[in-house]
């Protein structure tokens, strides 16, 4: 029992130093791209190879020869970018990667069971479909009334000469707001939008989720270590979705009611998934 535990906690830590590690790299690449700074200009002054530098940017630390280098690494690097990283660099020494709450995205209640998951889609779902019902019975009537009202006015007993004349003048004189009600276009199609629940199957799950910005750049949404068991969602949301995530085997992804992704199909064993778009 003891074992389990142990092997648990350093599951979490692990998960929660290559979060660090991502981290850091966004913010080494963010930086020096809003300092104009080429790759080819960093290679040069502080004679690192391609490889040593993706790995720091992407927060791939285990394509760096050792934890000593790489702290080496980053420090030359942040400097360059004149970067204050020391107080990431304290973390990863003291070892206390603990997770931040999240930034941008209200806490959801957390399930503790899968099936109330489904019972509060299934009752979201089925209200959409009855205001789907309501606004078309609306549509209809509406149509009826209006061509009641337009047989009326056919059917009115009047002579034929007036009825001729009075359609060409109308023809002729047609008001100018008549005309552009009828040459305006269609409204643009509204984004359909969706529930999405992260439900940690088969085992403990680190996961980011994030929205793609108009620039195309990911924006986070919810940063949370869930249980095995546990669950969260994010709902009505048409934005395009991608998830970063460790021990994503374990992690199961549904939209709605349909499971998109089940728990074995993401990722690799003890690899960090990073960026994996949910909604294309």
């Amino acid at each position: 029992m003891q074992n389990n535990e142990k092997n648990t906690e350093v599951d979490d830590n692990t998960f929660a130093k290559e979060a660090l590690q991502c981290e850091i790299g966004n913010k080494l690449k963010q930086t020096r791209e809003e300092k104009n700074i080429s790759i080819e200009y960093v290679i040069k002054e502080l004679k690192f190879s391609k490889t040593f530098l993706n790995a720091l940017e992407d927060g791939t630390w285990e394509n760096l020869p050792g934890e000593v280098y790489a702290i080496g690494f980053l420090r030359q690097y942040s400097a360059l970018l004149d970067l204050d990283v020391s107080a990431e660099v304290e973390r990863i020494k003291s070892k206390s990667f603990e997770l931040k709450a999240p930034e941008t995205y209200p806490d959801v209640p957390i399930s503790p069971n899968k099936k109330w998951v489904y019972i509060a889609i299934a009752l979201f779902v089925a209200l959409i479909f009855i205001v789907n019902i309501s606004n078309t019975d609306d549509k209809e009537q509406s149509n009826r009334a209006t061509n009641t009202t337009q047989t009326d006015t056919v059917t009115l007993t009047e002579p034929e000469n007036t009825v001729a004349a009075s359609d060409s003048y109308a023809e002729n004189h047609m008001e100018p707001s008549a005309l552009l009600v009828e040459e305006s276009k269609p409204d643009a199609p509204i984004p359909v939008k969706k529930t999405y629940s992260f439900f940690a199957a088969t085992n403990d799950v680190w996961l980011q989720v994030s929205e793609i910005d108009e620039f195309g750049e990911p924006k986070l949404l919810r940063e949370v270590l869930l249980k095995k068991g546990q669950s969260f969602s994010i709902i009505d949301t048409s934005a395009k979705l991608v998830l970063t995530a460790g021990n994503p085997r374990a992690l199961e992804v549904l939209e709605g009611n349909h499971i998109l992704f089940a728990a074995g199909t993401l990722g690799k064993e003890n690899k960090v998934l990073k960026r994996f778009p949910i909604n294309p």
